[in-house]
This record gives structure tokens, C-alpha cells and sequence, in this order.
């Protein structure tokens, strides 16, 4: 469209241009014409008089001389053609806008889609109705779920467990360390499924692994009213349907039940107040 309309106005200004050019050759033609017309000399009155005698012709218009000048012609097409050039860049750019826009908007759908697709592993504590005794054995087992709508390749998982005689169990490094994980290579989870795995206990202090005679009475008793405590976290990596790679974390500590406290509010609980790297997900 721009196109057109450009080149429909310098056909108008070359129009002209010949028009007026034409019209100032004609007058010329006609002035020459009346010059060369032969003159009768009469005597009157003791005087010559020449009744033919060309009349001076008049002017062109000012702006006659305006489009006789070439440079001016130059100036005219050059921003003719400098607009053209203009109108055509900020449509191009609008485009160029439009077509991002409409990139961006369809990268969004289908980073949606994919999410919306996507396998979502959940790790957790499986200790349901887990009560600690004398004598029982000391191991840890946690869960692994797929929540999502697409199977997981689970790559490796882990978790500590351990009991925390000194200070406040959400007093943590700012990021966790975990033992050698379970390496499982791409071991198939579909959606729905779940899988199980465990570990021992151990010591908060020194990380060593705890024997049964070290979890007597007095340690169970320290853990029952709050002064010591059961702390556990760990992780699982996995891939999704997409070739993704995921990781989800978790962090719980126990909650001896007591008549006063709701069953849903004891055993292993989420524990808060610690830093993000322990339940971050991706």
C-alpha cells in the first residue's frame, strides 16, 4: 500500500512538472511566432508607429521556476522516498513485534502443557503409626510417589535420619549433605506408583550409626518431652517423559503423641523454619 501511494505522488509531482514545462514551451513557441510576424511602419502624425509590435510575455508563475530547478526535483523524490523508506521500518518493526509476541505466547502454552503433563515425584516419610520402643529396630523408611500424569525415571534418592540430642532440630546447615545416594538408573515410576526405601539411624554430633543399646529409656524419654529429637530429610532425582531432569526434597522431624495432641498432628511431621534448600523442588 505505502509503495503505491509513493509511487502515485512522484507521478503526480513529474505530472506537474511536465505540465508546467510543456505550458512555458507553448507560451514561447507563440511569443516567437508574434517576434517573427512582419511589421507595417506607419506615418502619423509626423511620427513612426509600429502597430505590430510584439507585446512582452508575460511571466510563468513563481512556481514554474520552483520545479524548473533540478536539485529541487532531487530533494522532492529523496524525501518521497525517505518516508516510504520510514513507513516501511515501522511496519516492519510492528511486525517483528507481533511475530515475538505470538513466539512468546505459544513458548508459554507449551511450557504449560508440559508442566500440566509432567511427572511429579513426592518424597516423604512412610513411619505411619511409628511409636519408638526399646528394642525396636532403628531403621528409617520413606516413600517415593508419582502424583503426576506422565511415568518418572527416577535417577537416585537418599535420606538422613537421625537423632538430635543438643539444640533446636530446624537448626540446619544452610545446605544439606546426604550420604552416597541409592542409585537406581532410570528405574520407571508411572503415574500413581509409589516405591519404598530405608536407612539407619543416626547421630546428629558425629553422624555415626546408632545400636539398639544407645536408644534406651532415658534417650526415648528425652525425645517424648521435647528435649531431644527424631530429625529426617532427604531427597530423589528423577527424569520426566520429556528427558527433564527434577529433584524434590523434604524435611521432617517426630511428634511424640500424647492424649492432648491430635493423632493427625504426631509422628513425623514437616518441619518449618529451615532453610529452602531442604523442600525445594524443580
Amino acid at each position: 500500500m505505502l509503495k503505491r501511494l509513493a509511487i502515485l505522488a512522484i507521478a503526480a509531482v513529474c505530472t506537474v512538472g511536465v505540465a508546467g514545462q510543456v505550458d512555458r514551451d507553448a507560451s514561447h513557441d507563440k511569443q516567437d511566432a508574434k517576434t517573427k510576424k512582419p511589421s507595417t511602419v506607419v506615418f502619423q502624425n509626423n511620427y513612426y508607429e509600429t502597430p505590430n509590435q510584439p507585446q512582452k510575455a508575460p511571466s510563468p508563475p513563481k512556481w514554474y521556476a520552483f520545479l524548473e530547478r533540478p536539485d529541487w526535483w532531487i530533494v522532492i523524490i529523496g524525501a518521497i522516498t525517505a518516508g516510504v523508506i520510514c513507513c516501511q521500518s515501522i511496519e516492519t518493526r510492528r511486525a517483528a513485534n507481533a511475530a515475538m509476541t505470538a513466539a512468546e505466547a505459544a513458548l508459554k502454552q507449551a511450557d504449560a502443557q508440559m508442566t500440566s503433563e509432567r511427572a511429579w515425584l513426592v518424597i516423604r516419610s512412610s513411619m505411619e503409626g511409628f511409636s519408638p520402643n526399646e528394642g525396636d529396630p532403628l531403621s528409617y523408611w520413606w516413600i517415593v510417589e508419582n502424583k503426576g500424569s506422565t511415568s518418572a525415571r527416577i535417577i537416585e534418592t537418599q535420606c538422613i535420619y537421625e537423632v538430635v540430642t543438643k539444640g533446636d532440630p530446624s537448626e540446619l546447615s544452610r545446605t544439606p549433605t546426604y550420604p552416597e545416594p541409592i542409585v537406581l538408573n532410570g528405574f520407571l515410576l508411572p503415574p500413581g506408583a509409589s516405591a519404598d526405601y530405608s536407612t539407619f539411624l543416626r547421630s546428629a554430633s558425629d553422624g555415626h550409626i546408632i545400636a539398639k543399646g544407645e536408644l534406651d529409656a532415658d534417650v526415648l524419654k528425652s525425645i517424648m518431652i521435647g528435649h531431644s529429637h527424631l530429625r529426617a530429610y532427604g531427597y530423589v532425582a528423577y527424569l520426566d517423559a520429556f528427558g527433564k531432569r527434577h529433584e524434590s526434597r523434604y524435611c521432617e522431624h517426630y511428634v511424640w503423641p500424647t492424649s492432648t495432641r491430635p493423632s493427625r498432628a504426631a509422628g513425623f511431621r514437616p518441619l518449618l523454619s529451615i532453610p529452602p534448600d531442604y523442600t525445594k523442588h524443580t
